[in-house]
């Protein structure tokens, strides 16, 4: 149960703290692209951005947002229990495969997604609607992320509600934990993959830093990289046996 919860926070991608606050109306993406933000506040259906998810990022912001996006990534098997609302909306084919013919017939207003699926095609995303990626591989990448897509789709203050509540849960969940457990230490994992040779998530990516928050330390530590990839390594299989995994 705790950790369909957490999972469930992990893919909202939403986090309590803003990392920055923007005085103007002008942002950037993470491919450096800027976005320029109207004015006109959302007061009608005809306002109402027409938001196209590559990935299930902007779906899932949009929805928190009270947005029903318009045309959004398949989803591998089944879309989960909380996002079954995206069950009816149009499908625009895998992630690193979008339909640009589906996309077009959407109409979309505004496109959000991951950077690393947008960037080699952006000329075709910016050619139907401004088009805006996110990388979303740490936890700060995340919370710049649910700042500036709110920000993008009108909604800035609405946005930090959303991180608000997110911190309030998140704090819960950690009580919840540490009054179960007591003091006992907890150590956790996130394979990427199993089999002979498994690979685990750093500690800087941004699931298993939302476990670390909830108390949870990452034995895997952190990533020996100075860049955000590679975001797993190889962890052997006699080590991984050895470990006590709470």
């Amino acid at each position: 149960m705790f950790f369909n919860q957490f999972s469930r926070l992990a893919t909202l991608l939403v986090a309590a703290l803003s990392i920055s606050s923007f005085a103007s109306t002008e942002l950037i993406d993470d491919g450096g692209r800027r976005i320029v933000l109207s004015e006109k506040s959302v007061s009608s259906e005809a306002d109402t951005p027409r938001v196209a998810s590559i990935s299930t990022f902007g779906a899932e912001l949009s929805l928190a947002l009270g947005i029903q996006p318009i045309a959004v990534s398949a989803y591998p098997n089944a879309f989960p229990s909380y996002l079954r609302s995206l069950q009816s909306v149009p499908s625009l084919g895998s992630r690193a495969r979008t339909s640009f013919e589906a996309l077009y017939n959407a109409k979309p207003t505004i496109v959000l997604g991951l950077e690393r699926m947008i960037s080699p095609y952006y000329q075709r995303y910016a050619e139907i609607a401004p088009t805006y990626g996110f990388d979303l591989i740490t936890l700060e990448d995340s919370l710049r992320a649910v700042e500036v897509g709110s920000a993008a789709l009108g909604q800035h203050e609405q946005g930090k509600l959303i991180n608000q509540c997110f911190l309030k849960t998140l704090d819960n969940m950690k009580k919840q934990i540490v009054e179960s457990k007591g003091n006992k230490p907890l150590t956790g994992m996130f394979l990427t993959s199993a089999g002979v040779t498994p690979r685990a998530y750093y500690s800087d990516f941004m699931t298993v830093s939302l476990m670390e928050g909830l108390n949870i330390q990452a034995a895997n530590g952190a990533s020996p990289y100075s860049a955000k990839t590679p975001f797993s390594g190889q962890v052997g299989l006699e080590w991984l046996m050895k470990l006590d995994l709470t």
